[in-house]
């Protein structure tokens, strides 16, 4: 089989699976987007080492939770960069800047907390210690398909409650003029 079929069948097929882990993670579609990409560039440069993985989805899926800690982190650097020089040049940021930014750190968490505790569980064994169906099923005692209907109702209230968030929480700025 050559390289571009394999690539094709077994990660290029998982593009879905990753783009709705790096969204989950990000609630940006294009930070998802880019590190999806990321990963499909990464898979295609390390093919001559793709026999030494057992599981190209489980592989997959790590790596997008590697980028996306990685770019998380170099936002929060370039903000702290950020931060430095408007102290150098004496310009501190408002207090409704300084809020808004302490609460886009936090939204992930606060919406997660609102939850209730089920969708709460499946949420954080299914993305964050990224067991499959049938392991949360097992772990739980649910069926699996009692999973992935709590799963995707977790999803669509994250998703619900993430745009209610930004437009209640968005600074509203007085006209000045």
């Amino acid at each position: 089989m050559t390289s571009i079929l394999f690539f094709k069948e077994n990660i290029l097929s998982l593009k879905q699976k990753l783009f709705r882990k790096a969204f989950y993670m990000t609630f940006s579609e294009k930070d998802a987007e880019d590190i999806v990409q990321d990963v499909m560039m990464r898979m295609w440069d390390i093919r001559a080492n793709w026999s030494m993985i057992d599981n190209f989805e489980h592989y997959c899926m790590t790596l997008v939770r590697n980028f996306t800690i990685d770019r998380m982190r170099s936002l929060q650097n370039r903000y702290k960069t950020e931060e430095i020089r408007l102290d150098a040049q004496d310009k501190s940021p408002s207090p409704e800047d300084r809020i808004e930014q302490k609460e886009t750190e936090r939204m992930v968490q606060k919406i997660i907390r609102k939850l209730p505790e089920i969708q709460q569980e499946v949420i954080r064994l299914r993305e964050f210690e990224e067991l499959s169906y049938k392991q949360i099923s097992e772990q739980m005692h649910i069926s699996e398909d009692q999973v992935k209907v709590t799963l995707y109702r977790a999803r669509k209230k994250i998703k619900e409650m993430y745009e209610k968030f930004n437009q209640n929480e968005r600074p509203r700025h007085k006209n000045t003029h």
